[in-house]
């Protein structure tokens, strides 16, 4: 898992998204949501807790877009 610093604000968590993502660290991505967060997939679908989301955002890196 890439080694990012912990946010202390709200606004850090912008910035650990975007390095995370473009590092293509899904288990990274995760953990800077909180158990029961929802993410919007696409409209009209969301998905519910990290197991979901996991999965989710792994397909979405998977396209390498």
């Amino acid at each position: 898992m890439l080694a990012t610093k912990p946010a202390t604000k709200p606004i850090d968590v912008h910035d650990l998204f975007a390095q995370t993502f473009n590092a293509g660290d899904v288990d990274a991505i995760v953990a800077l949501y909180e158990p029961g967060a929802t993410l919007g997939v696409q409209p009209g679908q969301t998905v519910t807790g990290k197991a979901a989301i996991h999965e989710a955002l792994a397909g979405f890196l998977a396209l390498k877009g």
